[in-house]
């Protein structure tokens, strides 16, 4: 789901690229986030 409710010239206060998540190691290996993008703006709540 993806709702955005920011006017065109609200300021990105930050942006991630590529984030990654690892949890333990080898055949345990669990991958909680695996390359995720995500920009905020000014006025935006995220839940």
């Amino acid at each position: 789901m993806s709702t955005t409710l920011t006017t065109p010239d609200s300021a990105q206060v930050f942006r991630v690229r590529g984030l990654t998540k690892v949890y333990g190691t080898g055949a345990a290996e669990v991958r909680a986030l695996w390359g995720v993008d995500l920009d905020l703006y000014a006025g935006e709540l995220v839940v």
